[in-house]
């Protein structure tokens, strides 16, 4: 795929601070569609999207609002159809949180981080394999923009590219980003859970947290550090589906061998867990699987096999889901279903061989074995805290 000129992300301007000042004016307004139209207008620089002309299904999915009146991202993704061609999709998923991440700073971000509710409804219609690009408004550390790409990779939709009107600074976290954090935050052993939950984001995230640091607060650093053994876990479980990349057959094999054969790790801040994530654990509420549930996974295979030769005479998205409606079948445990849903759908559309995903539903037996014997972890959820875990 084409890319822009520093990568998948893409900027009109550097100036978020003159920006905001607009967008905060709109927002007093109750974003007046003509006022922010103009806005808009003001930042947009066309010639700085030019990659995208000519791009198969072109597709702007506009970045949901969370108090529900910001229309400046729209008007961006009208602003590129004009120039550009493409279909403008919105209300293709819901914010979790309500409070607007304007007024947070560093370490308030960590403890509300962004989640996003898919609308299936919306999401059915899309072209697969169609170029999806997120547009908002104004990115600044990326939290937002990583939870709605995480939320679309578990629907097996790849979005690489992002557009906005401002950012700050467009480079990634670098080395010398993450030796610095684990530096001041006195744990050299946290190194490679830094560096994962670090990987691919924006170095102004990684900005953010490290002026959250306190050399006199101990208990501060602790709640860091303890953000980055939750979060870099949590991306471990996922197969790293949240920068919306689909890994390879055997990388999901090996890393979920290794994450299901250890025993969840203790925790200790409360809101560290990305709100999309609170249904891949177990809760009192949901039934857990056991010795005495066999997963029949050659029926799902046998059924997987009939989708595929249904596909190919006539492709379309009802098969896709249908192919990970599937999976959900299987009584194992969802972070193990979750890759194995997205080697489904490329199963079906041809991109896996059968002894691929073979590989991974065997990994769906294992898993059921190796958690039956897995002390249990209950967690439950409150709207106002977060995410609590309990022996």
């Amino acid at each position: 795929m084409s890319t822009g000129p520093t990568g998948e992300y893409t900027r009109s301007s550097g100036d978020t601070r003159g920006l905001r000042v607009a967008k905060e004016e709109l927002y007093a307004e109750g974003f007046p569609e003509d006022k922010t139209r103009a806005v808009a207008a003001q930042y947009f620089q066309p010639e700085n999207y030019s990659y995208l002309r000519g791009l198969p299904d072109l597709t702007y999915l506009v970045a949901p609002s969370t108090t529900g009146h910001n229309k400046l991202p729209v008007a961006v993704a009208q602003l590129l159809q004009q120039r550009y061609g493409g279909q403008i999709v919105t209300n293709w998923a819901t914010p979790i949180a309500t409070r607007r991440t304007a007024t947070m700073d560093g370490i308030t971000k960590l403890r509300n981080p962004p989640g996003y509710q898919i609308n299936r409804d919306v999401t059915a219609t899309l072209v697969p394999g169609a170029t999806f690009v997120l547009v908002d408004d104004v990115v600044t550390t990326g939290g937002s923009i990583a939870a709605m790409r995480e939320a679309l990779a578990r629907e097996g939709l790849r979005v690489e590219q992002v557009t906005s009107l401002a950012q700050p600074d467009l480079r990634k976290v670098g080395e010398a980003d993450i030796d610095r954090i684990t530096t001041k935050l006195g744990h050299p052993s946290l190194r490679p859970d830094i560096a994962l939950a670090l990987d691919g984001r924006l170095k102004h995230f990684a900005n953010y947290i490290e002026t959250s640091i306190r050399k006199t607060d101990a208990e501060r650093n602790e709640e860091i550090s303890a953000y980055f053994r939750v979060e870099a876990q949590r991306l471990r479980e996922l197969g790293r589906t949240d920068a919306g990349a689909i890994l390879g057959i055997a990388e999901r094999v090996e890393r979920l061998a290794s994450v299901q054969s250890q025993p969840h790790p203790e925790a200790g801040l409360h809101a560290g867990l990305s709100r999309e994530g609170r249904d891949l654990r177990p809760g009192p509420d949901r039934p857990k699987d056991g010795p005495g549930l066999k997963v029949d996974t050659e029926a799902v295979l046998a059924r997987l096999d009939a989708i595929r030769a249904e596909y190919h005479e006539k492709p379309g998205r009802e098969k896709i889901l249908e192919a990970r409606e599937a999976v959900d079948d299987l009584p194992a445990p969802d972070i193990t279903k979750i890759p194995l849903a997205v080697a489904a759908q490329e199963y079906i559309e041809g991109r896996v061989s059968r002894v691929e995903l073979e590989m991974l539903a065997a990994e769906a037996d294992r898993s059921r074995e190796v958690r039956s014997q897995l002390p249990t972890l209950e967690y439950s959820y409150d709207a106002g805290q977060g995410l609590d875990h309990e022996r």
